[in-house]
């Protein structure tokens, strides 16, 4: 929670440090204001604000408000750096096979990638081989 007015720096400085710093960055911000159309501190970065005077009761209602939203964009934040390991795993897998390296020194290694990045028990490979009818 940041105010606009505050002594030895600006509310808007220090939203604008805290977004430039890579550990503060994601970090959900509210901010306080006196002016009834201050709609600056969005504009810095700040996810929400609020207009003083203002209850507790809506204070707090934001602060939950914004610790889910942070909670939930932190969340597609893993998912998105999963779906990227997995394509990258796929598309060496792929590589691998398609450059003619021994299949099961291939597959082999495929497992224990598949196995380090899934975080699962068992990772099963099925080869299937076309027979002539």
């Amino acid at each position: 929670i940041i105010d606009v007015m505050m002594p030895n720096i600006n509310g808007y400085e220090l939203l604008n440090m805290l977004r430039s710093n890579i550990s503060t960055r994601l970090i959900p911000i509210i901010v306080l204001t006196a002016r009834a159309n201050e709609y600056s501190g969005l504009n810095y970065g700040a996810d929400d604000y609020l207009v003083k005077p203002f209850s507790s009761r809506e204070l707090i209602a934001r602060i939950h408000t914004n610790i889910k939203l942070s909670q939930l964009r932190n969340q597609l934040i893993s998912q998105q750096y999963k779906q990227e390991q997995i394509k990258q795993l796929l598309t060496s897998i792929s590589s691998n096979i398609l450059s003619g390296l021994d299949l099961k020194v291939t597959l082999s290694e495929a497992v224990k990638d598949i196995h380090q990045i899934l975080l699962c028990d068992r990772v099963f490979v099925i080869s299937y081989e076309p027979s002539d009818f």
